[in-house]
C-alpha cells in the first residue's frame, strides 16, 4: 500500500529522493524479468549458463503488454 501512495503522490520528477519514482522503476525492472525471463527459459533450459541481456527492451515490452500473446504469458500467470 505505501508504495502504491508514493507512486500515486509523484510529483513527476527524478530528484533523488523521490520514492514513487523508485518504486516504479522497482516494478518495471521487476516486469522485464518476469516477462524477459519466461521468453528465454527455453535457453536456459537448454544451457543453464545461458544470459540475455535484452538493451532497448522498452518497445519490445510495450508491445508485448499491448498484444498479450497468450503464447508468452509468463508460467504461473493467468492473464496479462
Amino acid at each position: 500500500r505505501s508504495a502504491l501512495d508514493a507512486i500515486a503522490s509523484w510529483d513527476g520528477t527524478a530528484d533523488a529522493d523521490e520514492t514513487g519514482l523508485t518504486m516504479l522503476d522497482l516494478w518495471r525492472s521487476s516486469l522485464h524479468r518476469t516477462i524477459a525471463g519466461a521468453i528465454t527459459a527455453p535457453c536456459r533450459e537448454a544451457d543453464p549458463r545461458f544470459r540475455y541481456f535484452w538493451m532497448r527492451s522498452e518497445e519490445p515490452m510495450r508491445r508485448l503488454l499491448e498484444e498479450r500473446p497468450a503464447h508468452l504469458l509468463p508460467r504461473g500467470y493467468a492473464s496479462w
